[in-house]
């Protein structure tokens, strides 16, 4: 049947693997059920490759008007933009993810910073 690539050839393969990319080799423990632990770096810099994040025009919308107005709400968004309070959470989610924008404060109280000053552009993440 040939369902096997290579017998007994993972744990030395992931070994290489961790070791090549500079990670801690992983701890192996047979008691009971066998189980592999993978560490994290010891660092905390993490180098990521370049992604572009193209805006769509409702999010472009949705950071022109945080940029107007920096405690403007979803409310406010449902009815200057005529789309759901859904589709405008979504949006607002996919903004704080990519870093384009971030809310300090409460939903009551709290404000909108625009962190790429040019939201109807092409954002680079870093």
């Amino acid at each position: 049947m040939q369902l096997v690539e290579q017998v007994a050839s993972g744990i030395p393969r992931m070994r290489n693997e961790m070791r090549e990319v500079g990670l801690p080799e992983p701890v192996f423990h047979t008691e009971g059920f066998f189980t592999i632990t993978l560490m994290r770096p010891n660092t905390t810099k993490v180098t990521l490759k370049t992604i572009e994040f193209e805006l769509l025009d409702t999010q472009k919308s949705i950071v022109a008007m945080m940029q107007r107005n920096s405690k403007v709400t979803v409310i406010d968004m449902v009815s200057q933009l005529n789309l759901s309070k859904k589709t405008i959470i979504k949006h607002i989610n996919i903004l704080k993810k990519e870093k384009i924008v971030e809310r300090k404060g409460s939903n009551f109280n709290g404000n909108w910073y625009v962190l790429h000053p040019r939201g109807d552009q092409e954002v680079t993440k870093r």
